[in-house]
């Protein structure tokens, strides 16, 4: 962004800085520097001042370093720009992980070229060779936005004068796109399937598909609840923060639900929202003084009070969940279930005990839109579960938890019994 266009106020040949300035709506502050050209500039939007100003002294230490606008290569500033930009790890992550995998391998010099001669020639020929690799539509549009997205930083910085992936898409009708297999709908689980599955899943593990058919998390929350965070009084659980992909150190955590976004410095109780945890889980998840073991404390206090922790302490990877757990157990019983299915089972479930949609949708975390505008913050703060509302919903899921776990037992009565030769 430049912060005056006209004739060059400064001599040219060294570029500085300036005091950063507030944003036109007072929320951020750019970044002020003089570039090599004289010419007085204006960056990004930063949070705090101190970002601003060191945002802009590591710009200009680059332009006076010789990385100027025409020698910037595309693998340099795909090493550089998240230094630039403040993009939440993930975010980075992702850019990062489908630049270095699937576009720099496909591009002229494994990427190596100037950014202002990058064409949509190059975007063109990315795309080419994932096609014809056999991926689908979704991921290559994935890996193209992903570039153009490390391309748009670069126009920001005033590197490039147009963004050469904006907007590049796979025509649906494209004929290398493979034969798409069918998706798999999420489905309501009866709580005989449900009880099939705990009478065939790891005992240490039972309570996770139970925690999401009783609460409504999404995948991501439920290996990111805290036992810290239940209220036995009110049969309620905070949600407000979300396990990586992959797992890992439980300090990985994500602030933050996915829906809204933006909140991850605010307190848990502004970026979360409460739902029902009846009762009847504290058993099975290890809450009671006979059920929590020595080494199920031990974990849970080296993981900073995880409901789940792995064995070793650590935050459960969501695929590394469901292969190692869910689809055994599934096989094992002959259903098939994820734990998708069970977030979906909820809403099902309370939608059939009369819960009012609104209700259920604050409790699974959606937004709700209230004469056309969408209006997360009515959910998340302020329309609390009623009294009345909460006990129907409790008494709704723990019919449906108890009916699921007398057909564990019965199942598993039945395996234990010896087989008369």
């Amino acid at each position: 962004m430049e912060g005056g266009a006209g004739r060059p106020r400064d001599p040219a040949g060294k570029a500085r800085t300036q005091a950063p300035v507030r944003t036109t709506d007072g929320a951020a502050w750019h970044a002020r520097y003089i570039d090599l050209g004289g010419r007085r500039r204006r960056k990004g939007r930063y949070p705090t001042k101190r970002a601003a100003r060191e945002a802009g002294e590591a710009l200009i230490e680059d332009l006076n370093a010789g990385f100027g606008r025409s020698e910037v290569t595309l693998t340099q500033w795909h090493e550089r720009w998240p230094k630039r930009f403040g993009r939440a790890p993930r975010t980075v992550a992702t850019h990062s992980h489908r630049m270095k995998k699937y576009v720099l391998p496909h591009l002229p010099a494994q990427g190596a070229i100037p950014l202002h001669a990058v064409t949509r020639a190059n975007a063109r020929d990315v795309q080419t060779a994932l096609l014809n690799a056999g991926h689908s539509k979704g991921h290559v549009d994935d890996v193209v936005s992903s570039f153009s997205a490390v391309l748009g930083y670069a126009l920001e910085d005033d590197l490039i004068d147009h963004n050469p992936a904006y907007r590049m898409r796979v025509d649906p009708a494209d004929p290398r796109l493979a034969p798409e297999s069918p998706r798999r709908a999420p489905r309501y689980v009866p709580p005989e399937q449900v009880g099939a599955l705990l009478a065939h899943i790891h005992p240490a593990w039972g309570a996770v598909p139970l925690v999401v058919v009783a609460t409504g998390v999404r995948t991501q929350e439920v290996f990111a609840l805290r036992v810290q965070d239940i209220d036995r009084e009110q049969e309620l659980i905070l949600v407000h923060q979300r396990a990586q992909q992959h797992g890992g150190s439980a300090d990985g955590l994500i602030p933050g639900l996915k829906v809204p976004r933006g909140l991850a410095d605010r307190s848990p109780e502004e970026r979360g929202r409460h739902t029902i945890f009846p009762g009847a889980l504290w058993e099975q998840c290890g809450l009671t003084g006979l059920s929590a073991s020595l080494e199920l404390v031990r974990r849970r206090r080296k993981s900073g009070g995880l409901l789940f922790p792995t064995q070793s302490g650590k935050v459960w990877g969501q695929q590394n969940f469901g292969g190692r757990v869910m689809a055994p157990a599934a096989l094992k019983a002959g259903v098939d279930i994820t734990l998708k299915d069970l977030r979906h089972t909820f809403a099902s479930a309370l939608s059939a005990a009369g819960i009012p949609l609104v209700e259920i949708a604050g409790y699974m975390g959606h937004s709700t839109r209230q004469q056309g505008g969408l209006d997360n913050t009515t959910t998340r703060v302020y329309a609390h579960p009623t009294g009345e509302s909460r006990n129907a919903a409790l008494k709704a899921i723990s019919a449906y938890l108890a009916s699921a776990q007398s057909t564990a037992a019965e199942i598993i009565s039945r395996l234990s019994v010896p087989v008369a030769r």
